[in-house]
């Protein structure tokens, strides 16, 4: 899950998904992320290959997924959802309108491109195994490497996708906030459901029902990996 291969390269370098890209002389990035529930939010943890925001097509490698998953992108208000397809023997991410993932009740938009959507670093997707066999497997996020990153706000009332863009598991720097009745939900470890962590301002404590697990941080996030914020208050991670 930790792992990131520093690739030299000069005037080119092959994608993720074999289109050559051209980029200046650097390193690129690749992070194996290892699941073990159908559900899993992806931290963005690189830049496009040609810099700036890493567009939704290139973000999640196909490798070790199966055509029918999908990839949902959290834009504030509604998902952009894309479903793994095949064509020629080479597998895309494609516009798709399914339903809305878990019943969250929040809208799906069917975007033109995965090329279109572009999504800055440290927020999270939200990658879904459609045929998930119930054992744990491993996946890929590939892109150019980041120097700073710049902060995450999560705006009062609203809800986000934020992801952990680091090489180890950690707990999110919420440099504005917590709230008292903040949530933060990530996907139950069986695959069945969400956890979710919740924080008490009064007892400056994050749990999730049961009193042994409460904590002043809150809880770690797997390298590459990401979670819901649900903000009762205007909340920044970073800066």
């Amino acid at each position: 899950m930790k792992k990131l291969l520093l690739v030299a390269i000069c005037a080119s370098a092959v994608a993720a998904f074999g289109a050559d890209v051209p980029v200046a002389l650097g390193e690129v990035g690749v992070t194996a992320v290892s699941s073990s529930t159908a559900n899993t939010i992806v931290a963005v943890s690189y830049e496009d290959l040609g810099g700036g925001n890493v567009t939704a097509s290139n973000l999640v490698k196909t490798a070790n997924l199966t055509v029918g998953d999908l990839l949902y992108v959290y834009n504030d208000a509604s998902f952009d959802a894309f479903e793994l397809a095949e064509s020629g023997g080479v597998l895309y991410w494609r516009p798709s309108t399914v339903v809305s993932p878990l019943d969250t009740g929040i809208s799906v938009s069917k975007s033109s491109s995965a090329d279109s959507i572009r999504i800055a670093v440290g927020k999270g997707v939200w990658l879904i195994r459609s045929n998930w066999d119930g054992n744990p497997f491993t996946f890929y996020i590939y892109g150019k490497p980041v120097t700073s990153l710049d902060p995450v706000s999560v705006t009062s009332g609203t809800s986000a996708l934020v992801g952990n863009p680091t090489q180890s598991a950690a707990s999110p720097s919420i440099t504005v906030g917590p709230n008292n009745g903040d949530q933060i939900i990530v996907p139950a470890s069986n695959g069945a459901g969400v956890l979710r962590w919740k924080y008490n301002s009064s007892q400056e404590k994050w749990s999730y029902g049961k009193p042994s697990a409460a904590r002043s941080t809150p809880p770690e996030i797997p390298a590459g990996t990401g979670f819901w914020y649900v903000a009762a208050g205007a909340v920044t991670f970073g800066g």
